[in-house]
Formats: C-alpha cells, structure tokens, sequence
C-alpha cells in the first residue's frame, strides 16, 4: 500500500513538472526578445531640408542577426508643427531557413507637433509603407502586414530643465492594407519608453524599452531593447552659432 501511494504521489509530481515544463516552452513560443542597434548621420542642407543616411541591425536571441537595412531619407519643416519626409530602405531579411532575401520599403511621414507646456511637447506621427519585394523574397518569411499599411503613433516628450536626458513614451498602431491579409485591420501594436541623451557636440543617443504584441497571425509577443546613435554633421555657420553663448535665459 505504502509503494503504490509512493507512486501515486510521483505520479503526480511528474505531471506537474511536466505541466510546467509545457507552460515554459509555450510562453518561449509565445516572447521574442531582440536587440536593435542603429547609426545615423543627418545634415542641414538648406533651410529646413535635412537628408539623413541610417544603418540598423536587429537582433534576436533563436535568429541572431535577423534583419539589417539602410535607409536615405529626406525630411523639409513646413511649419514649426508639421514636417513631412520620404525615406527609401533597402532590406536585408533572414527567413526561419537561415536564407537571407532582399526588399526594398518607401515610407512617407507626416510628423506633427504641438507644444502643450514650455517642456512638455506632443507629437502624432502617420506612416505609410509600401514594400517592394524582389523575386526570391516571397520565401522571406517577413509578415505580409508590413507590405502596404499605416502607421500611427502619438508620442509625449518632456524636457527636463538643465538635463541632457529628454525621456518620452509613445505607442504605434499598424494598420494593414495587404491584400494578403484578410481584411483591413489592426495588425499590431507597440509601446515605447525611453529617452534622448545630448551627447557631447554633435552626437545623440536615444534608447527605448519597447513591448509589441501582433493581433493576427504569430501571437508572439516582442521585448526589445532599443539603441540608436545619431550623428549632427553641421556647417559652419551652425557650428560657430553652436560655439556663441545664448542671449535667452531659461526662467522656467
């Protein structure tokens, strides 16, 4: 009686770790945790017009290196509140196979901003993306609802007095125009929290903890740590105005 209880009782404790065993692997299943590292250099070329030249690599912890793209773009301040640009991205994509395929991606971006205090600052930027695959990228593996839709992302920024940190959060809804997906819709959706960081001369750093959760599809949740460095290549009247104390006292 005493052997069979025993078993009875190992019984249960086998099926217990085995139970949570299942559960580890399915939240595994279920989470992708990735890294995004980007370098930017950006430049004034006339008044209000700025070009810029990106390189981004993303990583992820089954893929490794799974996404790297450069991207040329161009961005003209209309209004002190609204700045349109259009950017040009050539794609890098590693499939679940380990093939690496190319694609080519247009953004169009219409950045608006409103300054709600003399720090606090709201922005609302819409994106629309329309990717261009090669031939060989139908077996990518990228997700169909990034080939043609909208992007929408409200964002609060706050400058914090004598500080070279400007933290902000914002969230981005995808809205798919792909014909692959069955109707239009909400595909997706992330959250970012982070923040700016005024490095010495030219040089900024922004860095953001970001969570995503897809809503058709993979239901796999992303965890990703964001690093981007971005490079200010001024003239010479900039930098010789950079060099010149300011006449304007910060009363705040």
């Amino acid at each position: 009686m005493r052997f069979r209880k025993l078993l009875e009782k190992t019984k249960v404790l086998r099926l217990t770790i085995a139970f949570i065993l299942v559960q580890i692997g399915v939240n595994a299943q279920q989470e992708k945790q990735a890294l995004w590292l980007s370098a930017e250099v950006k430049r004034e070329l006339f008044k209000d017009f700025t070009v810029s030249t990106e390189l981004n690599s993303r990583f992820t912890e089954i893929m490794g290196l799974e996404t790297r793209f450069a991207e040329i773009s161009g961005a003209y301040k209309l209004t002190k509140w609204f700045k349109p640009s259009i950017a040009y991205r050539i794609i890098g994509n590693k499939n679940k196979y380990g093939n690496v395929t190319a694609s080519n991606r247009i953004n169009v971006n219409l950045d608006f901003s409103h300054n709600l205090t003399k720090r606090l600052e709201l922005g609302f930027r819409v994106r629309y993306q329309h990717a261009i695959y090669s031939s060989s990228a139908s077996s990518s593996g990228s997700s169909t609802e990034f080939e043609k839709s909208f992007r929408f992302k409200p964002e609060l920024t706050y400058q914090i007095k004598k500080s070279k940190f400007k933290p902000s959060i914002s969230g981005e809804w995808f809205y798919s125009l792909s014909p692959s997906v069955r109707q239009y819709t909400v595909t997706r959706y992330r959250l970012y929290a982070g923040t700016s960081i005024d490095l010495k001369g030219a040089n900024e750093l922004n860095v953001n903890f970001i969570y995503g959760k897809p809503l058709t599809g993979s239901r796999a949740q992303e965890w990703i740590l964001s690093l981007a460095y971005s490079f200010t290549w001024k003239n010479k009247k900039e930098k010789k105005a950079a060099t010149e104390p300011s006449k304007h006292l910060d009363v705040d």
